[in-house]
């Protein structure tokens, strides 16, 4: 009987040998990505969506880190040397404004994108990414820059663009949908962060910090006069900030303190958190 090799078999073999074009296209190595550098945690799942693996992505504000007071390390300047981008937000975070000059000056060559480009800020209110629809426009900037940086991947580039931005359309009715069915009007904060996200929603932010600074005992009386006429029973505090003034509503108001983080590292998760917690407690 003669020996035979089965066609099915000697295919996984070939593929298993020259470990190339059979399945997915292998992944970008670690010295073809760009090095692409933004300010704060949002913005690297942007990229990351829209660079795919295309890009390495680095934020220069940390975790738990306060965009108003944090100071980049030594090893972080250095490390702007080789990116090939810069994202900033442009909506006027104090981290650009006091470091961002120098952090152009460590890298000459490296393009810097505004990513709040096109949109309307709010005066004194840099959060622009807690907007799902300014988010949008965010995302559209990126996808410029990164074009920008490497014109022979506009189309892949584009084509995450566009599945992200319609991702992020999604979120905005999804969000919207459950805010009007749970009748939300207001909700309170410590540090007022969400503003872009109540204008989109026509939702009241009711904010215990005004201008950075804590309230003086008569406003502090004052808020809670009003969070007890209004019936608010959550309070959104910020780990950024220590928010005791906002613990001490919650405890004359008998209501609940909740942490939740306006720089999150999982974008649209948070956002659906936010949400959930809105139209559970009705604040």
């Amino acid at each position: 009987m003669r020996n035979s090799v089965s066609p099915f078999i000697l295919l996984l073999t070939v593929c298993a040998l020259v470990n190339s074009g059979c399945g997915p296209a292998e992944k970008e190595s670690a010295g073809d990505r760009l090095r692409v550098v933004v300010s704060i945690l949002p913005q690297v799942e942007f990229v990351e969506k829209v660079g795919g693996n295309r890009v390495e992505v680095s934020s220069m504000i940390p975790p738990g880190a306060e965009p108003h007071e944090y100071e980049p390390k030594p090893s972080q300047l250095t490390g702007l040397s080789s990116a090939r981008l810069y994202i900033q937000v442009g909506s006027g975070i104090p981290f650009e404004q006091v470091w961002m000059e120098r952090m152009r000056g460590v890298n000459a060559q490296m393009p810097v994108i505004d990513s709040a480009e096109g949109i309307e800020t709010i005066a004194g209110d840099p959060h622009v990414w807690l907007s799902p629809r300014h988010a949008r426009t965010m995302v559209a900037n990126i996808c410029r820059g990164l074009t920008q940086v490497d014109p022979a991947h506009r189309d892949y580039y584009e084509r995450n663009r566009d599945l992200y931005l319609r991702e992020l359309e999604a979120l905005d009715e999804q969000l919207g949908r459950s805010l009007a069915a749970a009748a939300v009007e207001r909700f309170m904060v410590y540090h007022p962060s969400w503003g872009y996200f109540a204008r989109d929603y026509g939702l009241e932010q009711l904010a215990v910090e005004a201008d950075g600074k804590e309230p003086t005992i008569q406003g502090l009386a004052e808020l809670v006069r009003r969070a007890r006429e209004l019936g608010v029973d959550a309070i959104f505090v910020e780990p950024q900030f220590a928010g005791r003034s906002a613990r001490t509503i919650a405890a004359e108001i008998d209501a609940r303190v909740i942490s939740l983080d306006p720089l999150p590292r999982h974008y649209a998760d948070q956002l659906r958190r936010f949400v959930a917690q809105l139209t559970q407690n009705g604040s």
